[in-house]
């Protein structure tokens, strides 16, 4: 029986310890924006990780602790998904992104009372 309990104690620790080694990847980029170089109205989000990062006035950004898989990345402007992309995390990343807004012109409205 102490036999059986080291070994699944050693085999939780040893599983533990992988699951944090391949957790603690970085995420970094740069992003091209065009528009009004409004930088700081800009934020990069990993969903379903509740990850994310505004962008610098550099146009900068850097997002910590990912782990080593699959990831769904949009690049957002007030909110509006300006870009999204599947990134795959294998160790420390950088990338880099060019972003368009894209303005959409409303004709008149009329508005009766």
């Amino acid at each position: 029986m102490y036999k059986f309990s080291l070994f699944i104690f050693i085999l939780f620790n040893l599983s533990a310890y992988a699951q944090s080694e391949s957790c603690g990847f970085q995420l970094n980029g740069h992003i091209d924006f065009d528009s009004t170089k409004d930088f700081q109205s800009l934020s990069v989000v990993i969903l379903n990780t509740g990850k994310g990062s505004r962008v610098s006035e550099n146009g900068l950004f850097s997002i910590s602790n990912l782990c080593a898989k699959s990831y769904l990345l949009q690049i957002k402007y007030f909110g509006t998904v300006l870009s999204q992309d599947t990134i795959v995390m294998k160790g420390d990343t950088t990338l880099n992104y060019q972003v368009k807004l894209k303005i959409t012109e409303f004709g008149s409205v009329e508005i009766l009372a």
